[in-house]
């Protein structure tokens, strides 16, 4: 049960950029634990630049931007919020074990020496647990498939215990079998109260894990609520009617299977794409 509701993020009129190039503007988005939302649109769209604004990895150029109450600028402890990057697999150019790899994540947690203490190693194990590879501790990343290499990925990220986890397309490239399992695992974060956000292509199967929606456009917010919302202007798209006909069998069908279906574009008068 959850006993803060807090937010852990809230953008108010965000921009986000490079120097003095504006790539994502008027962005307000409220996140609190437990929240698992999937963040959607085209490419170049400005879902990347946005969550790696929330990281501290490019400028914050305009509006209010706070992470646990705090100020982005001032906001220290980085350990708070893990990163699942946009990576298929891991680097094969040196020999790594599982445990070594998501062991990275303590290094926040750790002294001078960097050396693992009991409890780091707890976590570890505990990390690769969640992420139903406790059984591939010792093996070498590079002979895992690269379903199971994403998931060492997330229990990296894990091993920091972050209480916000931002991933970047964490079921490309993955099959189907690895896309289920890194849903389970969603869904228990999100039970656990953690605050996810996935930026994603394809939302079919994080569909059982996912609260909210946020569709993106042009480097701003032109969508954020509940599945069914999406799903429902999904239907709208595509039919040109902002409610289905009784002689429709199954309006939501055309809502499933789909990627975004243009709901990162601005709709105009009708319920039309502008």
């Amino acid at each position: 049960m959850l006993v803060n509701d807090s937010p852990v993020i809230a953008l108010r009129s965000a921009a986000f950029g490079y120097a003095d190039r504006v790539v994502v503007h008027d962005v307000s988005l409220t996140v609190r634990p437990g929240e698992t939302i999937a963040i959607v649109g085209a490419n170049g769209c400005g879902k990347s630049t946005l969550v790696k604004g929330l990281l501290g990895l490019n400028d914050q150029l305009g509006g209010s931007v706070e992470l646990f109450g705090t100020p982005l600028a001032s906001f220290k402890d980085r350990s708070l919020v893990g990163y699942v990057p946009q990576r298929h697999t891991l680097s094969t150019s040196v020999a790594s074990t599982v445990q070594e790899v998501v062991a990275i994540g303590r290094l926040p947690h750790q002294g001078l020496l960097a050396r693992l203490r009991p409890v780091d190693r707890q976590i570890i194990a505990s990390s690769l647990e969640v992420v139903g590879l406790e059984g591939h501790a010792r093996e070498e990343v590079s002979t895992l498939s690269g379903g199971q290499q994403r998931r060492v990925l997330v229990a990296r990220a894990l091993a920091a215990e972050p209480r916000v986890l931002v991933m970047d397309e964490p079921t490309a490239g993955v099959d189907l079998t690895n896309q289920r399992l890194l849903t389970d695992v969603i869904i228990g974060l999100r039970d656990q109260g953690v605050a996810q956000l996935i930026v994603t292509h394809e939302i079919d199967a994080l569909r059982p894990a996912l609260t909210r929606v946020v569709a993106m456009s042009g480097g701003t917010v032109t969508f954020d609520g509940s599945l069914a919302a999406y799903d429902a202007r999904a239907v709208a798209l595509l039919t040109g009617h902002d409610h289905h006909h009784d002689d429709d069998p199954d309006p939501h069908a055309h809502a499933l299977g789909h990627r975004h279906l243009g709901l990162d574009e601005p709709l105009g008068r009708g319920g039309h794409r502008a």
